[in-house]
C-alpha cells in the first residue's frame, strides 16, 4: 500500500498557517522593541511549533517494502539487461524495461517494490511467490515509463483468505490445444476470480481487475506464446456483492516441437475507490496438444472394370462411410480414426462371390508424399495426422 500522506489533526492549523502566526509574532516584537531574551523566548516557541508539523505533511515518500517485510535484493535496468544493485539473494530477473520476468532459489517473496519513471509502488503477493512477472504497464501514474528498479521483499507475506478487503483466489481450466493450419495452437479455458469473505467478514468493497497476462510455457520453460490482455477481465470491477467473475479465454501459441504445456494467467488487482493498494495473483493449468487423429479410406478397384461385382468396404470390420454396395472405383471417403492399427477389408454383396475373385491390398499415405505404407493380415498402423488411403483390388478369376 502506498505510504498516506500525513494528516493534520492540530485543531485544524495547517504548517503554513502556523509559519504565518511565527512570523507575526516576530515582526511584532521587532516593532515593540522587546528585549533580546523575550524574544529569542519567542522564537524558541515559534520554532517548537512549528516543529509539530513533520516534513510528511507536505512531501510524500515513495513506497518502500510493506508490513514486516524486508527487502531481499533490487535489480536495476541498464541497456545490456537486469543486474543486481547487491547481492542477487538466489533471485533471477530477465526480460526488458517493457516487461521482467523474475525467480526465485531462495525465501519466496512477499512483495515487489516498482519503480517506472519517477514513480514507485509496491505490490504485494497473495500468497507469496517464487516466480512473477512485472510490466511497466502495472505502474499506474508512470505516464508511460519504462521499467527502471525492481525492488524484491521477503518476510511475512498476506494469505490468500486473509482479512484484507481486496483478497481474491484466481483458478483456471484449459482444455487440450488445437492445432491451426499456420502451425499455431490455441488453447482455451476458463478463468475464475473468487472473492474471499474471511471469518470477521469485514464490509465488501468494489475492486477492480486492473490488468491481466496470459503466457503459455513449453514443458523445458520456454516461452511459446502470450496474451497481455483477456478480453471480458481486463479493467472489470467486482461490484460490493459480487463474489465472482467467470471469464472464458483463447490464447494462440507456436508449439515447435513441443507436446506438454503450462497456461499462467497473471492478474493486478486493486481496490476501485482509488486506494493505492495493489495485489498479484496468479493461477496454472496443464494441457497438451489434442490429438489430431487420422484420416482412412478405402477404395476398391475391380478388373475388369466393367466387371458387375458389388461390395461392402469395411474398417475395422464394419461398413465404413459410403463405402456400401459398391462396385469399381467405390470408396468409403476419408473417416476420421485414432491412431493405432486399424484393419481395412471387404464384403461381397448379395449376388456376389468372393471366390470369383483374387484380391489384393495396398496402402499409401498421402500426407507423407504418397509413400508406400505396410499392410499385415489387413491391418495398417496410423500415426497421428497420417492420411493413408488403401485400395483393394479384385481380379475376377477366369
Amino acid at each position: 500500500m502506498r505510504n498516506a500522506r500525513a494528516r493534520d489533526t492540530n485543531n485544524g492549523f495547517a504548517p503554513l498557517a502556523a509559519m504565518s502566526i511565527g512570523a507575526s509574532y516576530l515582526a511584532s516584537l521587532r516593532r515593540s522593541a522587546l528585549t533580546a531574551g523575550k524574544l529569542a523566548a519567542l522564537a524558541t516557541a515559534a520554532t517548537l511549533l512549528l516543529g509539530a508539523f513533520p516534513a510528511s505533511a507536505v512531501t510524500q515518500s515513495a513506497e518502500g517494502c510493506p508490513g514486516t517485510t524486508t527487502l531481499a535484493a533490487g535489480f536495476d535496468w541498464t541497456q545490456g539487461g537486469w543486474a543486481p544493485s547487491g547481492s542477487a539473494a538466489g533471485i533471477s530477473v530477465w526480460g526488458d524495461a517493457a516487461l521482467a520476468r523474475w525467480s526465485t532459489a531462495g525465501p519466496a517473496v512477499s512483495a515487489v517494490v516498482i519503480t517506472a519513471g519517477t514513480t514507485t509502488i509496491n505490490y504485494t503477493y497473495d500468497p507469496v511467490s517464487n516466480d512473477g512477472a512485472v510490466a511497466a504497464s502495472d505502474v499506474e501514474g508512470a505516464a508511460g515509463a519504462s521499467l527502471a528498479h525492481l525492488g524484491f521483499c521477503t518476510g511475512p507475506g498476506a494469505l490468500p483468505t486473509s482479512g484484507s478487503k481486496i483478497s481474491v483466489g484466481v483458478s483456471k481450466t484449459a482444455a487440450c490445444a488445437t492445432l491451426n493450419a499456420d502451425q499455431t495452437a490455441s488453447v482455451q479455458g476458463t478463468i475464475t476470480v473468487v472473492r474471499h469473505r474471511p471469518a470477521d467478514s469485514p464490509p465488501s468493497v468494489a475492486i477492480r481487475v486492473r490488468t491481466t497476462r496470459d503466457t503459455v510455457f513449453a514443458s523445458d520453460g520456454s516461452n511459446v506464446g502470450e496474451t497481455t490482455s483477456i478480453v471480458g477481465l481486463t479493467g472489470v470491477v467486482m461490484q460490493p456483492g459480487t463474489d465472482t467473475l467467470e471469464v472464458p479465454y483463447s490464447v494462440t501459441f507456436t508449439p515447435g516441437t513441443a507436446t506438454a504445456f503450462t497456461n499462467k494467467i497473471e492478474i493486478t488487482i486493486e481496490e476501485a475507490s482509488g486506494l493505492d493498494r495493489h495485489k498479484y495473483y496468479a493461477a496454472r493449468a496443464a494441457f497438451s496438444l489434442c490429438q489430431a487423429g487420422a484420416q482412412l479410406e478405402v477404395v476398391k478397384h475391380l478388373s475388369p472394370a466393367s466387371d458387375a461385382g458389388k461390395f461392402n468396404l469395411q474398417i475395422d470390420g464394419s461398413t465404413a462411410g459410403t463405402g456400401a454396395n459398391v462396385g469399381d472405383g467405390g470408396t468409403t471417403g476419408e473417416v476420421t480414426v485414432s491412431p493405432g492399427s486399424h484393419t481395412v477389408g471387404e464384403a461381397a454383396v448379395t449376388g456376389t462371390d468372393l471366390a470369383n475373385y483374387t484380391s489384393s491390398t495396398s496402402c499409401v499415405d498421402q500426407a507423407n508424399e504418397n509413400a508406400s505404407v505396410a499392410v499385415s493380415n489387413g491391418s495398417v498402423n496410423m500415426t497421428e495426422g497420417s492420411d493413408i488411403v488403401c485400395t483393394i483390388v479384385n481380379t475376377r478369376i477366369e
